[in-house]
């Protein structure tokens, strides 16, 4: 279904909530190979595509995504998403955030992936009416953001009790405290021994586990979240590598630059300088 181009609309600071919250919606549609990233969001941002293809690259995973495909960014994470050269991608979404906004994402699909596929588009037909809407000012517009809101992930909750077995099992309890942990605590001086004494496991079963389920060691888990806020810090700050590297928990440079060379081909000064010197209408505005 074809959208009408680059259609935005945000909800004013004055109705924003602690509880959840719609920070804007609308509607794009990409120039061929358009880049949005390497960039970092402080809120819940949804895409559903409804026309062309593109790339969405979070963490290490890099997907694929075309017609009724949609994609999560999650707050604080480094991500990229840009359009196919050839067949560029339009779509619709909406961001949002507040204290309940992770428990309602853990209800649909999103809940243990990044990307899911729908096969109905009417989600494009409420952001759009949300995003006209929001456009005039209606009164009440705070209580019709978050109904809207709701609507919105109600669609993508509904969808996924339909889809069963066509998502990712959540992931033992255990793993993800631990999963849990690290994320909150990658900047100390973690030990895998220490991991599993979290949860009351011996070592060698603990990792053997953790690997199972994760698909990666815990020492590869903790090490790859550890060089992604890297990449966090080398373009949204001006800090010194050097401390970057302590902030994210490397007790050695020399290993940090060497690790980060190996996952992004590039040194840290390289990727920041590449960074810097990227052309800013190469973004799709749109999903700002």
């Amino acid at each position: 279904m074809l959208i009408a181009p680059t259609s935005f609309s945000f909800v004013s600071l004055d109705f924003q909530n602690e509880y959840l919250n719609l920070c804007h919606s609308g509607t794009d549609i990409c120039r061929p190979g358009m880049s949005n990233g390497p960039i970092v969001k402080s809120f819940y941002l949804i895409h559903y595509i409804t026309g062309g293809r593109g790339t969405y690259t979070v963490g290490n995973q890099q997907h694929k995504l075309g017609p009724g495909d949609a994609f999560l960014i999650r707050p604080d994470e480094t991500v990229v998403y840009a359009a196919d050269k050839h067949d560029p991608w339009q779509y619709c979404f909406f961001a949002f955030n507040g204290q309940a906004a992770e428990q309602y994402i853990n209800r649909t699909a999103f809940g243990n992936s990044y990307v899911t596929h729908i096969d109905d588009d009417s989600i494009n037909d409420l952001i759009i009416e949300t995003t006209q809407t929001l456009s005039s000012s209606p009164a009440n517009a705070d209580m019709y953001a978050i109904s809207q809101l709701l609507r919105m992930l109600l669609f993508f909750a509904e969808h996924y009790k339909g889809e069963n077995d066509n998502h990712e099992r959540p992931l033992r309890p255990d793993i993800q405290k631990v999963i849990d942990y690290i994320n909150f605590h990658y900047a100390d001086p973690i030990t895998v021994l220490e991991m599993a004494k979290l949860v009351a496991l011996e070592r060698s079963y603990f990792y053997r586990l953790f690997k199972n389920e994760v698909g990666i060691s815990p020492k590869e888990y903790l090490t790859n979240l550890r060089l992604d806020k890297a990449r966090y810090l080398l373009t949204e700050t001006d800090y010194p590598i050097g401390k970057i590297a302590e902030c994210v928990g490397f007790q050695s440079f020399s290993s940090f630059s060497r690790l980060f060379t190996a996952q992004y081909q590039q040194s840290p000064s390289q990727y920041r300088q590449t960074f810097l010197a990227e052309d800013n209408d190469k973004l799709c505005l749109g999903s700002h």
